[in-house]
């Protein structure tokens, strides 16, 4: 197994939901934290295109104390004003 290490960049004026997840969340968990945060992301919009999840959670991968259901994403770039920053387009795997 490799350890692969990836610097998150974000600006925590646009970004306020991640600033505020992220330092509500002990330093010894944020890494996992935010490993559960894109796996859930993931599953997501998988479950939005109809494929299924990308794999099944572990009893032990979820954090119990907060809520596992997640909002769309039509329904977060609703509620965000316009302008703020250009959408990106989704990324489609090659088949």
């Amino acid at each position: 197994m490799t350890i692969r290490r990836y610097v998150l960049s974000y600006d925590d004026e646009y970004d306020r939901e991640i600033a505020e997840v992220i330092e509500q969340t002990p330093k010894r968990r944020r890494a996992e934290r935010v490993r559960q945060l894109i796996l859930l992301g993931i599953q997501a919009e998988a479950e939005i295109r109809g494929e299924g999840g990308v794999r099944q959670a572990q009893a032990g991968d979820r954090d119990t104390s907060t809520p596992t259901t997640a909002s769309s994403p039509q329904a977060n770039q609703a509620s965000t004003p316009t302008g703020k920053r250009p959408i990106i387009p989704r990324i489609t795997p090659k088949t």
